[in-house]
């Protein structure tokens, strides 16, 4: 699966958003390609996404990109934006459980959630943190075996 086409294909789709929110979009992407459900894996980073662009600060930045290790693939989402709340933080993931937003509007609590079943069953984790201006979503999913071999070699 390209997942460099998928976040393409994303932020086509969320063009007019990004830029009623004058969203500086930063993709990262080269050559990343994972092995596994193209419509598990579009589901997962679609919904990676949707959670940046409804929490990043207006005329913020969203970064997408990639990096290896020996056996993993690791796609971060940096929104820039508030933290999440210290309380939601081991909740994040939960199915149903939704972070009170600025707006006063709710979601299903379906999203994160989502991602990180989607990151299990390829093997992976999922993973959401604060840093320094905002907050860093990961998906880690292992490298396929022509991709080992290739980086072995």
């Amino acid at each position: 699966v390209d997942i460099g086409m998928l976040v393409s294909e994303w932020a086509d789709s969320r063009r007019v958003l990004l830029e009623s929110k004058q969203v500086d979009l930063q993709v990262e992407l080269e050559g990343c390609i994972w092995q596994g459900n193209n419509d598990l894996l579009e589901l997962a980073i679609n919904n990676l996404l949707d959670n940046a662009i409804t929490f990043v600060m207006d005329s913020g930045i969203i970064r997408i990109s990639e990096s290896r290790s020996a056996l993993m693939s690791k796609l971060t989402v940096f929104n820039q934006g508030p933290p999440v709340p210290e309380f939601a933080q081991a909740r994040v993931f939960e199915r149903f459980y939704s972070v009170p937003r600025e707006n006063g509007e709710n979601s299903s609590g379906l999203g994160l959630s989502m991602v990180r079943e989607v990151a299990l069953l390829h093997g992976g984790t999922a993973t959401l943190e604060n840093i320094d201006g905002g907050v860093l979503a990961s998906m880690e999913l292992p490298l396929k075996k022509s991709e080992l071999h290739t980086q072995n070699t």
